[in-house]
């Protein structure tokens, strides 16, 4: 099955493109579905020991502010890369490219809902990185 053709550039991505947008949909819904919680003044932490040995743990914390923030991210998200499937049809290192944005987002969602200065450190030079 072929995508179909304008001129020398397909009219789609590919599936990377379509699979990065459902990701950031899935993430908006996953975010959204805290919003009775977080409207009602509650505030959600997510935590998984990290360095168990050294009492470090990866957690997140879900208030007002970081929800907000995530339910940007992920909703711009899913559309930046609606967008881009559709311009960058064609593109050499479209793969790649949608990678790259999807780290980018990824770490963007972790600076925003850091619960601690060394997860919120780690997120900051994934942001840079990425970008």
């Amino acid at each position: 099955m072929s995508a179909e053709v304008v001129g020398d550039k397909p009219l789609s991505g590919g599936a990377s493109g379509v699979l990065c947008a459902l990701i950031s949909v899935a993430l908006f819904a996953f975010f959204a579905s805290f919003l009775p919680q977080i409207t009602a003044g509650e505030t959600v932490r997510l935590a998984w020991d990290w360095v168990p040995s050294l009492g470090i743990a990866l957690s997140f914390l879900i208030d007002g502010l970081s929800l907000t923030f995530a339910l940007l991210i992920s909703g711009i998200g899913a559309l930046v890369f609606l967008y881009a499937n559709t311009y960058l049809a064609g593109y050499l290192h479209f793969d790649r490219f949608m990678m790259f944005l999807m780290s980018f987002m990824l770490a963007m969602l972790g600076l925003a809902l850091a619960d601690n200065l060394i997860a919120l450190f780690v997120f900051w030079e994934l942001t840079t990185i990425t970008s």
